[in-house]
């Protein structure tokens, strides 16, 4: 009994050290309330982004918004995603995308 618990103990910690920080991101920006929903479309992925979200820096929804698109383009390899489009979750309305070619956009400033 005393080996299996080392046994899965070494597992639990190997599956941490190789843990996928994309997926670290999604995740976390999900249970901390961050990211409210994601869908995969045709064209591209969105995220709808709940009020704490619009508080944080820029550095930290930039890596949110990379995460997100990297995470689709991973489930979905063959759709070509570019950009992950960026709504509020209160009002569906358009905040802004990031594209990896161009960055975060925002289109103005929500609180």
């Amino acid at each position: 009994m005393k080996n299996g618990f080392i046994l899965i103990m070494l597992l639990l910690m190997a599956g941490l050290a190789y843990a996928d920080p994309v997926d670290d991101v999604v995740r976390m920006s999900q249970e901390l309330g961050l990211v409210s929903k994601y869908q995969l479309s045709d064209i591209a992925p969105s995220i709808s982004v709940r009020p704490a979200f619009h508080e944080m820096d820029i550095e930290k929804k930039r890596a949110i918004s990379m995460a997100f698109l990297v995470h689709a383009q991973r489930q979905r390899p063959d759709s070509g995603y570019q950009f992950v489009m960026i709504k509020d979750s209160r009002n569906n309305n358009t905040v802004g995308n990031y594209d990896e070619r161009l960055g975060l956009t925002l289109k103005r400033a929500y609180r």
